[in-house]
């Protein structure tokens, strides 16, 4: 790659968004048209629901924001539907701490699941020593069962590793980009 090319790539982000090199951060304005296009129409709570699209969205939102960089994430609306920008803002707080909620009972249950399939593991591997330890006749059922205990012993402990170590990274790779990445959130009505 050319020298202008690789400098151009370098700046990719600048290209897309308004970058504060001193401060570090990278604001992103997500536009609306009204409030209604970001809450979930079809339940009912308390608080308004944030539809789980503008949720990812927001998520993904970190991938655009250089290494370094913190997200100053700014909510526009055409129309605000009759809220302040401090209940939106309120809004957004709370379902953000559900959402954190419910992805923490979802990673426990992960956890769970992948200590299951080790105890799944462990016995498979139990019976594998029994049945070689008290089966006395070589032949090839005794092979043929020995090597079923065998994957079967396995496959349990690759479905944990699976979870506990792809899953997990993924996982806590977004909620680092939350913790660590996330400057502010502001809610503004579009001029």
């Amino acid at each position: 790659m050319n020298t202008e090319r690789m400098a151009e790539y370098r700046s990719a982000e600048e290209n897309f968004f308004d970058l504060d090199h001193e401060n570090k951060i990278a604001h992103i304005v997500l536009q609306y048209e009204q409030t209604g296009d970001i809450f979930e129409q079809s339940m009912r709570t308390k608080i308004p629901r944030l539809c789980s699209d503008f949720i990812d969205w927001i998520i993904s939102s970190f991938d655009y924001v250089p290494k370094k960089y913190k997200a100053d994430l700014c909510i526009s609306f055409d129309d605000m539907g009759g809220y302040t920008t401090q209940q939106l803002e309120d809004i957004f707080r709370k379902n953000f701490q559900l959402e954190l909620k419910i992805r923490n009972r979802q990673a426990n249950k992960q956890k769970i699941l992948a200590l299951l399939l080790c105890l799944i593991g462990f016995a498979f591997i139990a019976v594998s020593f029994f049945v070689n330890k008290n089966w006395q006749d070589e032949g090839t059922l005794k092979e043929v069962i020995a090597y079923v205990l065998d994957i079967a012993a396995t496959v349990p402990f690759w479905g944990a590793l699976d979870i506990l170590l792809i899953e997990n990274s993924e996982r806590r790779g977004r909620l680092i980009n939350l913790g660590i990445k996330f400057h502010k959130l502001t809610v503004c009505q579009a001029e």
